[in-house]
């Protein structure tokens, strides 16, 4: 194994116009993991370099441990020379790998620029589902930052008559008005095209509607007591979760940050777990930690729930979802796994 030095020298390298990497993004999370979390790392030396078109890592030789990609496919990721010369661990995030259709697999990056490992918190199962075998991924949970889930609402002091829903819904996906929604949306894809893809790609491979991944979540809005959330002035995500005593963590294919967001914020949290999401790599357990829900059961979990609020059950089973999800997903617990995945690679 190579020696490294004391701290462990990483480079980020991202693209300068990602805007989940300003810190100013409705979605933080991979800024408050990979820039903000990092950084507070005692034991690590981190050279952040934003990058416009492209950048030459040659001047970097013999000056890091390690390097991180915040991404690896054309559109989220300059042109990065020099990266095998570096000889040293070559670490790519990677997202929506069901995106392959539209973005492509990237393998010519991944083997020009010799990456050691792909990452994100999705399962490796889905992750096989869409990339060749030689491409490797592990999971790195992140995603909470400790003290944003400090001092929110008690539990006991929650709304609890109304179940909260938030994030990406589609509400009518049947209706005419959908319908044009749907047709605008097209449009403004094909004319606006931030991620310079070609035109034929754009038409053959479109965004699928929000129904088509957060199919049961969109379900769920239409009941009368679900609350569809919008955050108030000034409040962070944690803090409109903790007005509720319930809320749902539903997708389709694969779970999101939202599941354990939802636990951590203290939410008795009712979960979409199934084969077809490949939610049980996660850990949580139904009626342990969380309330399992899929297509077939929801009405009647929410009803369990709605039929008995003051059950001291639910409160339990919320703690024992916070406790793990604080533990398990927060970011501190993410860099030093990363740290782990370095010195393995090395």
């Amino acid at each position: 194994m190579r020696q490294m030095s004391k701290k462990t020298r990483i480079v980020f390298l991202y693209k300068s116009s990602d805007p989940f990497f300003t810190g100013h993004h409705s979605d933080n999370t991979s800024y408050e993991f990979l820039i903000m979390a990092m950084q507070n790392n005692k034991n690590i030396d981190y050279n952040i370099i934003p990058v416009s078109h492209e950048y030459d890592v040659g001047k970097l030789k013999n000056k890091c441990d390690a390097v991180i990609l915040a991404g690896f496919r054309d559109y989220n990721m300059p042109k990065i020379h020099g990266l095998k010369a570096l000889n040293v661990p070559i670490l790519a995030r990677i997202g929506d790998f069901h995106d392959v259709t539209r973005y492509g697999i990237g393998e010519d990056n991944y083997d020009d620029y010799g990456i050691s490992c792909t990452f994100n918190f999705m399962s490796e199962k889905y992750f096989y589902e869409y990339y060749p075998a030689h491409m490797n991924y592990r999971e790195i949970f992140f995603g909470i930052d400790p003290p944003l889930y400090e001092n929110l609402t008690p539990y006991e002091d929650r709304i609890k008559h109304k179940i909260l829903v938030s994030g990406a819904i589609q509400r009518y996906p049947y209706k005419p008005i959908m319908i044009y929604r749907r047709i605008r949306y097209f449009m403004k894809d094909i004319f606006k095209n931030p991620e310079k893809l070609p035109l034929k790609t754009r038409v053959l491979h479109q965004r699928p509607p929000f129904y088509h991944y957060y199919k049961l979540r969109s379900d769920c809005s239409h009941l009368g007591y679900v609350e569809y959330g919008r955050r108030i002035e000034n409040e962070s995500y944690p803090m409109m979760l903790s007005r509720y005593r319930g809320a749902i963590a539903a997708t389709t294919y694969y779970p999101t940050i939202k599941y354990w967001e939802i636990a951590a914020a203290g939410c008795l949290t009712f979960m979409e777990i199934t084969d077809k999401n490949h939610g049980s790599y996660l850990g949580f357990q139904d009626k342990k930690d969380c309330i399992v829900i899929n297509e077939d059961n929801y009405k009647d979990r929410f009803e369990e729930y709605l039929a008995d609020t003051d059950n001291p059950t639910w409160q339990r089973i919320a703690e024992a979802g916070r406790s793990y999800a604080m533990r398990k997903f927060n970011n501190n617990k993410a860099v030093e796994d990363i740290l782990g995945l370095i010195e393995e690679l090395s």
